[in-house]
């Protein structure tokens, strides 16, 4: 992805992305689109504050391959999933913006009851 620097198209470098978490014990983390990988956005959580992640929700930027356009392989979703649930075993996913239906499907295989999906009325208690 590029962007309009003012003097010229640059690659983006997604400074201008923010993410919001708030909690004491364990944070609740939104994320718009994790443009910058969402393996990134936690372990920056998760440094920056030394807390536990117990739910990230937000569009995790990982689209279906098809009709020549190639994204991540499934080996590459299938390493993405194990890294979450071996670095983040308690952490709940709730994801929809820019996740792709074969990919979720694929992440819920091995993150099961982890992983769930937000939609159009979605509505969650956050405690």
């Amino acid at each position: 992805l590029y962007k309009d620097a003012g003097e010229g198209i640059v690659p983006d470098d997604f400074n201008h992305e923010i993410i919001f978490a708030f909690g004491s014990e364990q944070l609740f983390v939104y994320s718009g689109c994790a443009h910058r990988g969402l393996l990134n956005i936690l372990d920056s959580v998760r440094l920056s504050t030394g807390k536990k992640v117990g739910t990230l929700m937000g569009g995790f930027h990982l689209l279906d391959s098809e009709k020549g356009r190639l994204y991540e392989s499934p080996d590459e979703i299938d390493s993405i999933a194990l890294a979450l649930k071996t670095i983040y075993p308690e952490t709940n996913f709730i994801t929809g913006h820019c996740t792709g239906e074969k990919v979720y499907e694929r992440l819920r295989n091995k993150l099961e009851n982890q992983l769930n999906r937000f939609y159009t009325g979605y509505t969650t208690i956050i405690e």
